[in-house]
């Protein structure tokens, strides 16, 4: 029986042992083993609330474009250049039909007139003119005829004297004797000179040269010819001669 109450007893203090241990928990293996000195008081533990944390969405990330260096570029040669299109050239002008239109194509007025102090007269023509105080041509009037010495055997010249006070210039030319004639009037009441300019054209081009003058007598006339395809002649500096001038033959 001693050993049956004794069993119960220790039993009984078994239970006891039992209900005031707790059960060890994983937190008791994590703590760090107690040495054999007396522990320090442990702090009273804190209890921090877990702050929620807030969800952060991570943005795709954009890789970067590739940096490139840019290539050297080459010198750029210039190719061969294309003519214009046919379409796109400036037109051919059209052809001179007269002698007019040709002599106005190399820049020539082709007019029998006075310009400043020059009288230029063209073939087929003859300008008159008077001298003002200054000596200066003014022109009276433009007569259209046919020399003398221009004409075949036996046909009369056409034209008359200047008439007083006037000067008369005139040219004409002989396919036939291949020669150009120039005459001129002198209708004032003392000799006077003059210089002169021929224009000819020449292989299609305007040629321009002086010619010798002389002291037409008062009252007279002269007279010159040139083999040459003459289209105009230009008298300059008209004035009274003086009296030693040369005198025409």
């Amino acid at each position: 029986m001693r050993a049956g109450l004794l069993l119960s007893l220790l039993l009984a203090t078994a239970a006891q042992a039992q209900e005031a241990t707790p059960p060890l928990t994983l937190d008791d293996f994590l703590k760090p083993e107690q040495t054999a000195e007396a522990p320090p008081p442990e702090a009273p533990a804190v209890q921090v609330a877990p702050a929620e944390a807030a969800s952060v969405e991570t943005a795709p990330v954009e890789a970067a474009p590739e940096q490139v260096a840019p290539a050297e570029s080459a010198p750029v040669e210039p190719g061969p250049v294309k003519p214009a299109p046919a379409d796109a050239a400036a037109p051919t002008p059209a052809k001179p039909k007269t002698l007019v239109e040709a002599l106005a194509a190399v820049g020539f007025d082709p007019k029998t007139k006075v310009d400043g102090g020059n009288v230029q007269v063209m073939q087929g023509q003859r300008a008159l003119f008077r001298l003002d105080a200054r000596a200066a041509p003014v022109l009276g009037g433009v007569d259209t005829g046919k020399l003398g010495a221009a004409q075949p055997e036996g046909e009369a010249e056409t034209y008359k004297g200047s008439g007083a006070g006037r000067i008369g210039v005139a040219l004409d030319s002989s396919p036939v004797k291949k020669q150009s004639y120039m005459k001129i009037w002198n209708g004032l009441a003392r000799p006077v000179t003059f210089e002169l300019e021929l224009a000819a054209v020449r292989g299609g081009q305007l040629m321009r040269r002086k010619a010798s003058g002389c002291a037409v007598p008062a009252g007279g006339v002269h007279s010159q010819s040139w083999p040459d395809p003459i289209i105009a002649v230009t008298v300059s500096k008209v004035a009274p001669a003086a009296r030693d001038a040369t005198p025409c033959s």
